[in-house]
């Protein structure tokens, strides 16, 4: 059997060795290529981490790990936070399909998230989000839309929207001082996707914690690109403006005491709160019951329908048997 002949023959299984071997060598490019991506993004970062913590590293992965994107950077050490975490995100380099071909459609891009467990904060809940990014975020957050309302508000960049939890906090983050001018700064309008202060929020991300509420600030926002760090530097002095001031907002929430008349309608509005969600896990919970009891009885009908005229005839004496026992026992209880 000649060349030609075997290629026409086994033609199928050429192309399929051919784009298994292309989706390899996609991957292994890719994931080192982000890799390389995440190691020089924190050599970047590591002078100002090492003026702001006393601790800071890249938490290195193995090939086979759960994300080949996603690297983080952890740092600890330092007054009024826990830790900061930073989750450096990247496009899907590794993936031949969603990560090269449609690229150009999906448009994936590098960005980072961080999260900033807070010591102490009082009940604050603040959101600040990109129009662009509120749908999926609130799936993400579903408690944002739970304790706080939406704000209009004439100070804040066009595609952000405002939540929060009451007027106050409005007022001492957003109404003046470093934040506002922070949030209505262009680079913020540019690359922000959300940022949200709260104490009725769950910090899983680096600890896994997720039924255990904290006091955490959390920000999402594109990789800056050169053009985008040299105008950071030359308008407010600081390539590393983004975290910076997420890292001020950090020493500046603990001092910020809400009124006594404002703390109290927090606490009243989060006690009907938690009325209303324990009838709704009250309700889900009878519901489970209700199920298992209607499984309970399918299965008992089934198991019936397949037995003899005589094996259902015993099955009925026993059932009589258990129920007449039962009758008694109540008796004796109530006796």
């Amino acid at each position: 059997m000649g060349i030609q002949e075997q290629i026409e023959r086994y033609w199928i299984e050429l192309i399929s060795v051919w784009v298994g071997f292309i989706f390899l060598i996609t991957l292994i490019r890719g994931v080192r290529k982000n890799y390389e991506f995440s190691i020089s993004l924190f050599e970047t970062l590591s002078d100002f981490l090492e003026s702001q913590f006393s601790r800071s590293g890249f938490i290195k992965k193995s090939f086979w790990s759960d994300s080949w994107s996603q690297f983080d950077i952890f740092s600890t050490g330092r007054r009024n936070c826990k830790f900061m975490y930073i989750n450096v995100i990247c496009r899907p380099r590794q993936d031949l399909l969603t990560g090269v071909l449609l690229q150009p459609i999906l448009r994936n891009y590098d960005k980072i998230y961080v999260e900033i467990p807070l010591d102490s904060m009082d009940p604050i809940v603040l959101f600040i989000c990109n129009k662009r990014y509120l749908k999926e975020t609130f799936v993400e957050y579903p408690e944002i839309e739970i304790h706080s309302t939406q704000k209009k508000l004439n100070n804040v960049p066009q595609n952000f929207v405002v939540y929060s939890n009451s007027n106050a906090c409005i007022e001492f983050l957003l109404v003046s001082g470093f934040f506002s001018k922070f949030v209505n700064s262009p680079i913020v309008e540019k690359l922000v996707s959300y940022i949200y202060i709260s104490d009725v929020t769950t910090c899983p991300r680096a600890t896994n914690s997720y039924g255990k509420v904290t006091s955490v600030i959390k920000c999402c926002f594109k990789l800056p690109s050169e053009g985008d760090l040299d105008a950071m530097k030359e308008v407010h002095g600081d390539k590393h403006y983004i975290l910076r001031n997420l890292i001020n907002l950090c020493d500046f929430l603990p001092t910020v005491k809400l009124p006594e008349k404002t703390l109290q309608h927090i606490a009243k509005n989060r006690v009907e709160i938690e009325k209303v969600t324990s009838r709704i896990d009250e309700g889900k919970i009878q519901e489970k019951i209700e199920a298992k009891r209607r499984e309970k009885i399918k299965q008992e009908a089934l198991k019936v329908s397949r037995m003899t005229p005589k094996e259902q005839k015993k099955y009925q004496e026993k059932k009589e048997r258990q129920n007449a026992r039962s009758r008694i026992k109540v008796k004796k209880i109530r006796g």
